[in-house]
This record gives C-alpha cells, structure tokens and sequence, in this order.
C-alpha cells in the first residue's frame, strides 16, 4: 500500500522520491517507538541509551567532552547537555567539575550496569524489527542508506567549506 494512500494524501505522478522519503520517515517513526518501548521501563530512551553506549565503548574509563558526545551521538546536538543533566541525576554518569564545555562526562558502575542489563533486551527488539526484512533486501538498503548518509555529509563539508571561505572575506 502507498503511504500516500495511507496518510490520506492524493498520490500524484512522479513522487517516487517523496514516497521514498516518507516511507523511510514512517519506517524510522515505528522503530523508534518500538526500541522506545523497551527501554522506557529502565527509565531510558533511545538517545540515553546511545548517550551511555558512547561513553561505554567510546570514551572507557577517560570519558568524553560534551563536544565529543555532541560529535557522534546521531540526535539533535542541542539535546545532549539535557540529557546528560538527567543521566547525572539518575546517578548513570558522573560529570567532572568544571565548566559545562571542559568537563569530561564518564558512565557510572550503576550505568554500565544498566546497559548489561538491558543490552540483551534491546539486541532482541532490533532482531525481532530485522525479521521482517529478508537479509538479501538488508544488506541492500544498507548500502543505499550508508551511500546517501555519505552524499550528505560530503554536502554538508561543501557547504560548511563555502561558509568558512564567505567568513574570511569579510
């Protein structure tokens, strides 16, 4: 079925690429929300348990800067020192004294044993979404999604680049 169709909207020619775009949009929506339900009787969501999985593997026992888990945490920047102040208050990390912006945030006993406890549940949620997709159809879409991630971080450095150049002018 369309999602055109299913969100009620005239279906129209040549939308290919925006039934793509809101296809991958619903596909991420469900998953969240599945992955979300797991999680949320630990008192976690998806961005805290990516958060706490960064400074885990990542940072180990030197911690990360708030600049390095704004760097590779896939959410809003502007979200982390929020959910940092919640994981500190929910005793998950420990952050260093110190400015906000210096400070080095460090995952907690208590965290590092929530993710053990939770690794498991959430490892069988994400098999349980990735049945429905056969493997041959997996492996594909990873490529075309990890292609276009590329395309727009290459875009991205373009633009970034273009702006830095406009700056030195001035």
């Amino acid at each position: 079925m369309s999602i055109f169709y299913e969100l009620g909207v005239c279906e129209g020619k040549d939308r290919i690429k925006e039934e793509a775009l809101y296809n991958l949009v619903a596909c991420y929506t469900i998953i969240e929300r599945k992955i979300s339900n797991v999680l949320a009787p630990h008192v976690l969501n998806p961005v805290k348990m990516n958060v706490l999985l960064m400074l885990k593997h990542v940072g180990k026992k030197r911690g990360l800067s708030l600049a390095e888990i704004k760097k590779r945490v896939i959410v809003p920047a502007m979200s982390i020192p929020q959910v940092v102040n919640q994981l500190e208050n929910e005793k998950l990390v420990r952050v260093s004294q110190g400015g906000r912006k210096e400070a080095i945030i460090k995952i907690t006993k208590n965290g590092a044993r929530l993710l053990s406890k939770i690794w498991p549940l959430y490892r069988e949620e994400v098999k349980n979404i990735m049945s429905l997709i056969p493997s041959i159809d997996i492996i594909a879409g990873t490529v075309v999604l990890s292609g276009m991630r590329e395309a727009f971080h290459s875009q991205t450095e373009c633009c970034n680049q273009e702006t830095n150049l406009r700056r030195s002018d001035d």
